[in-house]
Order: structure tokens, then C-alpha cells, then sequence
């Protein structure tokens, strides 16, 4: 019987231990799908290559961004932004000059 309960209480485990990563991954992805259905012109953003612009153009049918790159506009699908730049003022994060 002992060993019974061990199998049961490993099962427990994993089982825990897969809903909570699980459900962390849900989180994740569902504040990415946020972000994504609000990005709009004139926000700033970063590629997942590390590149950073401001959103010049969204062609919903293609799903395709437009970015502007001090002056050089380049062509990224939509789901190529890793992640939107606050601004000041938004959710009181400071942005800090370049120096």
C-alpha cells in the first residue's frame, strides 16, 4: 500500500508542478496577445532581433509592421515585435536619457 501512495503523491507532484508552469505560460502569452492587438502607431518597440523603432504603418490583412528606424523604414511581420516600449507616464516606469 505504501507503495501506492508514493506513485499517487509523484503523480500529485508532476501533475501540480505542470498546471503551474502551464498556467504561467498562459499568462505569458495572453499579456503577448494583449499587447499585440494594441499596438498602434507611434508606439515605440523592439524587434526580436534587438531592433528598435516606432511603428509607422499595421497592415492587418498581411499582418505585417512598418518601422521607422531614424528615417529608415523597414517591413516585420506582426508577430516579430517582441515587445512594446513604455512610455513616461505609462504604468510609472521612468525612461532614462541615452548618455
Amino acid at each position: 500500500m505504501s507503495q501506492l501512495a508514493l506513485m499517487l503523491l509523484y503523480i500529485v507532484a508532476l501533475g501540480g508542478a505542470w498546471w503551474f508552469f502551464g498556467r504561467k505560460n498562459r499568462e505569458r502569452t495572453k499579456k503577448l496577445q494583449e499587447q499585440m492587438n494594441a499596438l498602434k502607431a507611434g508606439d515605440h518597440v523592439v524587434t526580436i532581433g534587438g531592433l528598435h523603432g516606432v511603428v509607422h504603418y499595421i497592415d492587418t490583412v498581411d499582418q505585417t509592421v512598418e518601422i521607422d528606424c531614424d528615417g529608415v523604414y523597414l517591413t516585420f511581420e506582426r508577430r516579430a515585435i517582441h515587445h512594446v516600449v513604455p512610455t513616461a507616464g505609462e504604468n510609472n516606469v521612468p525612461v532614462v536619457d541615452g548618455e
